[in-house]
C-alpha cells in the first residue's frame, strides 16, 4: 500500500469498497501494492475489505516509524475502534522516541496473546500508570521501565525482559510472588538485570533444591523452539517446580522455566 506516485502510466484499477483504485502486482516482492490519494484511508479500506471476505479480525499489527511519517498512535486508535484488541503486536523502533507518545501506546494496546515492545525510550523515562497485563507473551527491549511493581502484575503465560534495571532483590521478590501463589499461567522468564546474578540474593529465604548437571530436561518455548536445560536449583510449589537455570553464560540474565505436574517425590536427580 501506498500513496499516489506522479506517473500511474497504465495501471488496472480493483474495486476495493466504494473506491476504484490502482492495484500493482510487485514481482520482485510477491505482493500486490495498491495506491491510494490518503494512505492512512486506504489502510482502512483494505483492512475492512479483507475482513470482510475472510470473516475473521485482524490477527496481528507490526508497529514502526523509521520508514513512515505515519503517526502509530492513529494504528492503535483505529484496532480498538473496529475490533476492540489484537492478539498480536510489535512495536519496533531503534531511535529514542517521545515519553508521551510511548506512554500512550502501553496505555492503549489491547494485546491478547503476543507483546512485543521493542522501543528505545529516553532515560528518564517512567511508566506509572496502572492497568492489567493479561497476555501469553510480554517481551520489552530495553525495558528500563518496567519496575518491580509493574513485573509484579503481569498476568503472562512467558515474561522475557532485556536491559532492565531490575536488581537481585527484585529477583528475589518476584521468585517469592511464584512461590506464594503469584503468576498462575507463568511458563517462563528471562530477565536481564542490572549487574551479575547473585543467586544467594536471588533465593533468601525460598526452599531450593539444587539439581545435578546430567539431569537434562526439555521444555518448548512459545516460539516453537525446543530448549534443554542441565540441572538448576528448583523451587516447589505444590505440584509444580520452577527451575531457576543457573549454569548459563549470559551472567545477568535470570532464567526460570516451570514445569507443571510434578511431584515432590519425583526421582529427578
Amino acid at each position: 500500500m501506498a500513496n499516489l506516485p506522479n506517473a500511474l502510466g497504465s495501471l488496472q484499477k480493483v474495486r476495493i469498497g466504494d473506491f476504484f483504485v490502482p492495484i500493482e502486482n510487485q514481482e520482485d516482492s510477491g505482493f500486490l501494492v495498491t495506491y491510494w490519494d490518503d494512505r492512512l484511508e486506504g489502510i482502512n479500506e483494505v483492512a475492512k475489505y479483507v475482513m470482510e471476505i475472510f470473516k475473521k479480525p485482524i490477527h496481528h499489527l507490526f508497529l514502526g516509524t523509521r520508514k513512515s511519517k505515519d503517526d502509530p498512535r492513529w494504528a492503535i486508535d483505529w484496532i480498538n475502534r473496529i475490533q476492540g484488541s489484537i492478539a498480536s503486536c510489535k512495536f519496533l523502533e531503534s531511535a529514542e522516541q517521545d515519553d508521551q507518545q510511548i506512554t500512550y501506546l502501553l496505555n492503549n494496546s489491547n494485546v491478547t496473546e503476543l507483546f512485543f515492545f521493542f522501543i528505545k525510550t529516553s532515560e528518564n523515562f517512567q511508566y506509572t500508570d496502572v492497568r492489567q497485563w493479561s497476555m501469553d507473551v510480554f517481551y520489552v527491549k530495553p525495558s528500563k521501565w518496567v519496575t518491580r511493581d509493574l513485573l509484579l502484575t503481569l498476568d503472562c503465560v512467558w515474561i522475557g525482559l532485556q536491559e532492565s534495571k531490575l536488581t537481585n532483590q527484585d529477583m528475589n521478590i518476584f521468585l517469592k510472588h511464584w512461590s506464594n501463589g503469584g503468576f498462575s499461567k507463568l511458563k517462563g522468564a528471562r530477565i536481564d538485570i542490572d549487574s551479575s546474578v547473585n543467586y544467594d540474593i536471588a533465593l533468601e529465604g525460598i526452599e531450593v533444591t539444587r539439581r545435578e548437571v546430567t539431569l537434562t530436561r526439555s521444555f518448548v518455548n512459545f516460539e516453537g523452539v525446543t530448549w534443554t536445560i542441565s540441572g538448576g536449583l528448583d523451587i516447589q510449589r505444590g505440584n509444580t517446580i520452577a527451575t531457576v537455570v543457573d549454569n548459563i553464560g549470559n551472567t545477568s540474565l535470570l532464567w526460570m522455566v516451570v514445569w507443571a505436574n510434578c511431584d515432590a517425590n519425583d526421582d529427578l536427580s
